[in-house]
């Protein structure tokens, strides 16, 4: 997969409320029943401050 830039999409040139608006339609279009697994890196991140919050609360 190539690597997505922000600027190939005109994104640059919008202001701050129409690039929210831009992420609300983005968010809208994913399907609710798609699958997702988050990448172990950040699997291993979370365990690493769950066991932090453990053992110092």
């Amino acid at each position: 997969m190539r690597k997505l830039t922000f600027e190939q999409f005109g994104n640059d040139r919008l202001s701050r409320q129409e690039r929210v608006e831009l992420l609300g339609l983005i968010w809208d279009s994913l399907p609710d029943d798609a699958p997702f697994t988050p990448p172990a890196s950040h699997i291993e991140e979370l365990e690493r401050r769950i066991a932090a919050a453990d053992a110092d609360p």
